[in-house]
This record gives C-alpha cells, sequence and structure tokens, in this order.
C-alpha cells in the first residue's frame, strides 16, 4: 500500500503560552492530490505549510508528522530522516525568493545543490545535465527564452513561475506553495494555478496550495481543507463545502450570486470533448529538448 505523501496526527504549534496556531490536527494527504487550503488570514494555514516543510517543530510532548511514510517529526523534535526528506519537497513563497543579481537559470538550477556535491554548488559548478534540466523547466512555464536575464527583471508573475521552475528541476515529489498568487494580477495568478495543476495532473506531484482567493481553489483542487482558530473544520471535495460552510469560515454573509461566482469558476462546460494536450505557462506544447539545446547554444 502506497503510503501516504503527508500524515499529520494530533499536532499543535504555539508561539506563545496557551495560544496555540495548530490546534488538534490530523491530516493525511494521498500521492498526486491536489490540496487546497482556504481560511480567514491568521487560521493556521502558513504555520500549517511551515510545520509539514519542517520550517517549524510541532510542540513537545505528543503528534508527528511523517512525509512518504518517514516520520521528520515526532512530539516536538525533527528526526535524522529530514534532511533526506526536503530532496522530495519543493516549496514556492508568496515573495518568489529569488536572488535578484542572478540569472533565471543559476536561480533555477538552486533547485539541484541537494542533489550535488557541496564543492560544486558552492561554486556553481552544475552538471551539463542539471542545466538541461532547468532550461526545460523553463520551457515548460513559458519563460525559457529569459533564462539569462537577471532575476530582478522580471514581472512578479514571472518571478513566481520560475519559482515553479526551480521545483521542477528538483525533482520534488510534493510542492508546498504559501499563498503563490497573493501579490499577482488575476491573468498571472491564473497562469501560476494552471501550471501548478497540470504538474499535478502530468508528473503526479502532490500539491498542497494555501489560497485567499476560494475561486482559485474551487476550479483547481481535487480536495479542500478549511482552518479555523488553528483547527480543521472542514476536509473534502469541492462540492461538499456549503455556503453556509464559506459564511462560517469567514464570517461574512455570502450573496447567492457570489456563492454561483466562486463554484462557477470551477465549473466545466459541456460540449466536445477535448484532445487531451499538456498545459503550460506559454499555451504551447514545448519541445523541451530543442529549447535546452537552443539556450545553451546561445
Amino acid at each position: 500500500m502506497q503510503a501516504p505523501a503527508v500524515a499529520i496526527e494530533g499536532i499543535n504549534k504555539s508561539f506563545k503560552a496557551n495560544q496555540p496556531v495548530l490546534n488538534g490536527i490530523d491530516l493525511n494527504v494521498k500521492q498526486g492530490e491536489m490540496v487546497g487550503l482556504i481560511g480567514a488570514s491568521g487560521s493556521g494555514k502558513s504555520t500549517l505549510i511551515r510545520v509539514i516543510a519542517g520550517f517549524e517543530t510541532i510542540d513537545k510532548g505528543q503528534g508527528n508528522v511523517r512525509l512518504f511514510g518517514k516520520e521528520c517529526q515526532v512530539a516536538g523534535r525533527r528526526t535524522g530522516a529530514i534532511r533526506e526528506l526536503r530532496h522530495d519537497v519543493g516549496i514556492i513563497f508568496q515573495q518568489f525568493n529569488l536572488i535578484g543579481r542572478l540569472t533565471l537559470l543559476l536561480n533555477v538550477l538552486v533547485g539541484r545543490l541537494g542533489r550535488i556535491s557541496r564543492l560544486r554548488g558552492t561554486f556553481g559548478l552544475f552538471p551539463q545535465e542539471d542545466r538541461i534540466k532547468a532550461l526545460q523547466a523553463l520551457e515548460r512555464v513559458g519563460i525559457v527564452d529569459m533564462a539569462y536575464q537577471r532575476a530582478s527583471t522580471l514581472s512578479g508573475g514571472q518571478q513566481q513561475r520560475a519559482a515553479i521552475a526551480r521545483a521542477l528541476t528538483q525533482e520534488a515529489k510534493l510542492i508546498l506553495a504559501d499563498e503563490p498568487i497573493a501579490s499577482l494580477d488575476p491573468a498571472s495568478a491564473e497562469r501560476v494555478m494552471t501550471i501548478l495543476r497540470s504538474i499535478n495532473q502530468q508528473d503526479k506531484v502532490t500539491v498542497i496550495v494555501s489560497l485567499h482567493q476560494i475561486d482559485h481553489a474551487f476550479k483547481h483542487c481535487d480536495r479542500i481543507i478549511a482552518l479555523k482558530d488553528g483547527k480543521i473544520i472542514h476536509d473534502g471535495n469541492v462540492e461538499q463545502i456549503t455556503k453556509e460552510d464559506l459564511e462560517d469560515l469567514y464570517g461574512v454573509a455570502l450573496a447567492d450570486e457570489d456563492n454561483h461566482e466562486i463554484r462557477g469558476a470551477g465549473t466545466k462546460k459541456p460540449g466536445k470533448k477535448a484532445e487531451k494536450r499538456p498545459v503550460y505557462g506559454n499555451g504551447r506544447d514545448p519541445n523541451p529538448q530543442l529549447a535546452a539545446a537552443s539556450a545553451l547554444d546561445a
């Protein structure tokens, strides 16, 4: 039986005494799922992602976190397996976390640091095979023609696509995206979410994404997990969450037209079944090998 990508049992997380940010969280995410975390600001979404990533330790005394069947935190202590597991986890932040003075290609190659020697990584001596992987990832997200530009010259949407390319180059089996579209315009936000969904569907990569834009959660995710005051109050597919659930979650009355608009984002119109084609950031079916070879020759 395949182990879950993420298995969490009975964890709490507090930054101040008697003020839990996460409270009694139990959660299993199967490999290959795309899960949307929703909830108001301060509900615990980002903290949960940071716990899964190993950036935050759970409270001492109880609970555990497993990734792909291996324990990475037990009763408030990180295990020795967490270093190895981090190779399989790609992190995408709201603020992109690119180094502006470096080229886009070098930023994406950072995803390979955990898989090459420290000496090679220190001096940026990436093998040709890794450079090709990075260029293929950039082609996949639609920005390979910017590979040799400084990252600081890119728009916000392009930088976020570069962060996704970095996770692809890393060959992550789990992508954790913490509000990746919060600072993007609507068109860029849709493109980023479409790319994440295509990676999930085509590569079978597990994706957990926290979102304030719940219409994107309904449209792109298989499963919705809603947090309120550090507790999971809903966990199910998009059809199972009701208007009343959303009103309770955000503490506001939701007009019927708003409810329909949110749900309509994920509704597919009937019609002729289209031929399945890969969906990438540039809207084309790429030839990664050709693109990589061309960019290396440039």
